[in-house]
């Protein structure tokens, strides 16, 4: 059991409930954010949409995606309802802060609250799917993946999960 008082009251939304990671390793699961849909997927290990594999990162899933060319991975966060981060050190790697910053928002999930730095991303390109002039925030913390991606980008998306397989397929509405 966890407290979600503290995330919800930085939010501004009630958290009735989190759906935990047991679920999404029992199965395919087909989710439509929007629609709030959450099902059994289909079985036979295919769905529509295009297939993405899914790496392991820390107990994360992590799916493959490019940020202004610059291929990366980026953690597959449904509990991510705020901006697409971009992780501090993929971005000082590749000098994508340089003269770019847009200001700061309030950020942090259930580890906390933090501060951060806001900058446009000229395009990101997740699924065959180009989105320009994203806004982005930078996630400083000592263990941030490249990128993180939440329900801003995904409900873009139909969704077909299957981490059992190591597959997620995303299909471009």
């Amino acid at each position: 059991m966890i407290d979600l008082g503290d995330v919800a009251a930085r939010l501004g939304a009630a958290i009735p409930l989190i759906v935990g990671r047991d679920l999404f390793d029992a199965g395919a699961l087909t989710l439509a954010i929007d629609g709030a849909l959450l099902g059994v997927g289909p079985s036979g290990g295919m769905a529509p949409g295009r297939p993405m594999p899914l790496t392991a990162r820390r107990g994360i899933e992590t799916l493959p995606l490019t940020i202004e060319g610059i291929a990366a991975h980026a953690d597959f966060d449904l509990g991510n309802g705020g901006t697409v981060l971009i992780g501090a050190a993929f971005a000082a790697r590749h000098g994508l802060l340089r003269d770019r910053a847009t200001g700061t928002i309030p950020g942090g999930g259930i580890g906390g609250g933090a501060t951060q730095t806001t900058f446009i991303v000229r395009s990101l390109d997740l699924a065959g799917v180009r989105f320009a002039d994203v806004p982005v925030a930078v996630d400083a913390s000592p263990t941030a993946n490249d990128a993180n991606i939440g329900v801003r980008l995904l409900r873009r998306f139909g969704i077909v999960t299957d981490f059992p397989a190591r597959r997620v397929w995303l299909d471009a509405l």
